[in-house]
């Protein structure tokens, strides 16, 4: 078992946040295609986990968090069929933001806050849900 994301040489590599703001409220981002998608993204080489996410969780949302504990992860393909390994950390803000102000960057068309009990008839990947579920138990929400 790991306390942290193993190491990843010759593959890329993305940072995902199932992110808290208020109670059982995460913030999801729609893509054009209308899937639902976890904030945050690709690191950039030397990039550590938290500093990348932390970069892409203000690039995508213009929100800063206060914390990222890491908690899955797993070697998958993205859009173009290359093998990425997504990390997914725990992370809550250091605000309590309103719908107001979240910027939403171009790669997505919406962001909202769901309650964790509503998200299940939305289209995001099922490795994803499993990440959500796992990250309510471990923050006791």
């Amino acid at each position: 078992m790991f306390d942290k994301p193993p190491k990843i040489e010759g593959s890329p590599v993305s940072a995902k946040a199932v992110l808290f703001a208020r109670k059982n409220m995460i913030l999801l981002l729609q893509k054009t295609n209308g899937q639902w998608d976890l904030p945050g993204g690709k690191l950039r080489p030397g990039e550590s986990w938290t500093k990348g996410l932390a970069r892409e969780i203000l690039e995508e949302t213009g929100l800063e968090i206060e914390s990222a504990d890491w908690i899955s992860g797993w070697m998958g393909l993205n859009a173009n069929d290359e093998h990425v390994y997504r990390a997914i950390f725990l992370c809550k803000l250091d605000c309590k933001p309103k719908k107001s102000s979240i910027s939403i960057s171009g790669e997505h068309v919406n962001g909202k806050f769901f309650e964790v009990a509503n998200i299940r008839g939305l289209a995001i990947p099922e490795e994803y849900l499993s990440a959500i579920d796992h990250a309510a138990v471990r923050a006791g929400r």
